[in-house]
This record gives structure tokens, C-alpha cells and sequence, in this order.
């Protein structure tokens, strides 16, 4: 889906700033919200991990969304 490839694409700009140890706080669609999107707290988590980042909180940003925070280890 394509809400897939943009995240894929701005992550591994992203990517390059590793060494400046960047924080990024990501956000998706609370499940029980019932939006159906192909971007969750999986698809974020599969991708930090296959790219050296780590996930380190989970938090509510509001009734719709969720975060997580990235970091480089």
C-alpha cells in the first residue's frame, strides 16, 4: 500500500542521520479505532529492527493515535 512505501522511503532518510543519534517519534491508528491502514506499531517495529533502531516507548498521543519512540542503540 502506498502509506507503506512513504513511510519505507522517509525512514531510510532518516537512516542517514544515525550518527547525529536522532529521536523519531512515530504514530498510527489505535487499533480499537477501527481505521484500517497498513502502517501499525508492527510494520514500524519490523522496520526499525531490520534497520539498527530500537524501539524504547509506547505512548498515547490521543483517542486515535498511539507513538512509539526510535533511537539509535
Amino acid at each position: 500500500m502506498k502509506t507503506n512505501k512513504v513511510f519505507v522511503t522517509g525512514m531510510k532518510k532518516i537512516k542517514k542521520w544515525k550518527k547525529s543519534t536522532p529521536i523519531i517519534w512515530l504514530p498510527w491508528y489505535k487499533k480499537s479505532v477501527g481505521i484500517v491502514m497498513d502502517m501499525t506499531e508492527d510494520t514500524i517495529r519490523d522496520f526499525a529492527i531490520r534497520n539498527e533502531l530500537v524501539g524504547v516507548k509506547v505512548c498515547t498521543v490521543s483517542g486515535l493515535w498511539s507513538g512509539l519512540k526510535l533511537v539509535v542503540p
